[in-house]
């Protein structure tokens, strides 16, 4: 009986962490210097995750899409496009997600929205990116606002940050240019922005815009660079059922052994 015993825990062991342990993911990073992206395109999606069929993570660009203006470097593709113009301190440059603008008014402004696949039920987690040149000068403040996710329940995430000296935030959804940092070469990360997610999402997005003070907004920039994110694993559900019942067998096993231990002692 006690062999018994021992050989149940052993199986309970077994099961429980298989259900933990076997649907381990790996993380996935969108990496612009090894994607493409068609100039001016204004959504694009990626598979990336060998373990997952389809796409997995979609890109997309909204709101006053009108005011897109081409990279001031050659070959000056229109934005959205691929750039090293803005370098966010890295030597060598590495490629963003280019976004410039010329906006008309204050109110105009565009919302970039990031959605993973549906197939990750749980969500992803470990969500993180970086915005280059977050800054402000004459005529214009970058201003990042409604940063948001959307978590597997549909309520609300908020994200975390670490600026740079010429990035600002205020409060929990807002981020603004508080300086004027270098598009290239040293001191290019003063406007540098991390955005990241500990806690699961099923996508997230932000509006780019401009600061209450600018009226009439100039030619402006930033870049998104590479994103990671980890899908969350999923508990596979004959795995569950075998510990459940491995359990189930343990606990009629301990009880057996109690009623006969009480009948026992009663004798």
């Amino acid at each position: 009986m006690q062999r018994l015993n021992q050989c149940l825990r052993r199986l309970l062991v077994t099961a429980v962490l298989s259900v933990f342990v076997a649907q381990a993911a790996d993380a996935v990073v969108l990496d612009w210097d090894t994607a493409t992206w068609t100039p001016g395109s204004l959504s694009q999606s990626y598979d990336l995750d060998p373990t997952n069929p389809g796409n997995d993570i979609t890109l997309t660009i909204g709101g006053n899409t009108s005011f897109l203006r081409p990279d001031y470097n050659a070959p000056n593709a229109q934005t959205p496009a691929l750039s090293t113009t803005l370098h966010g301190g890295l030597t060598p440059a590495q490629n963003t997600l280019l976004l410039a603008t010329d906006f008309s008014v204050n109110t105009d402004a565009l919302t970039i929205t990031i959605a993973f696949s549906a197939n990750y039920t749980q969500g992803v987690t470990n969500v993180s990116f970086s915005i280059f040149d977050l800054d402000s000068g004459a005529g214009f403040q970058d201003q990042l606002r409604s940063i948001r996710g959307v978590g597997v329940d549909g309520s609300t995430v908020t994200a975390s940050y670490v600026g740079g000296p010429a990035v600002t935030t205020t409060g929990s959804f807002v981020v603004n240019g508080a300086g004027l940092s270098p598009d290239s070469g040293a001191g290019s990360n003063a406007g540098n922005l991390q955005i990241s997610f500990s806690q699961p999402i099923r996508s997230m997005s932000f509006v780019f815009g401009n600061g209450a003070s600018i009226t009439d907004p100039v030619y402006q920039t930033i870049g998104i660079h590479d994103i990671n994110f980890t899908p969350v694993p999923e508990v596979n559900p004959a795995l569950a059922a075998a510990a459940g019942c491995v359990l189930v067998g343990w606990f009629r096993q301990r009880r057996r052994r109690s009623r006969a231990s009480d009948r026992s002692t009663s004798s």
